[in-house]
């Protein structure tokens, strides 16, 4: 996988309010696994 630095700056809140979301949709949706934890995971939509 290539990876290349962001010139964009996301304060830690953002993203653990993303993470939050994520946690809740999973749990509401009830998935087993996922291959990224919830704050990877809101990284990764962050940066994309």
């Amino acid at each position: 996988m290539l990876s290349y630095p962001s010139g964009m700056t996301v304060s830690s809140r953002a993203l653990g309010v993303l993470s939050d979301a994520l946690r809740a949709q999973r749990n509401q949706r009830r998935t087993r696994w996922r291959k990224l934890p919830a704050g990877r995971q809101a990284l990764l939509v962050v940066a994309l």
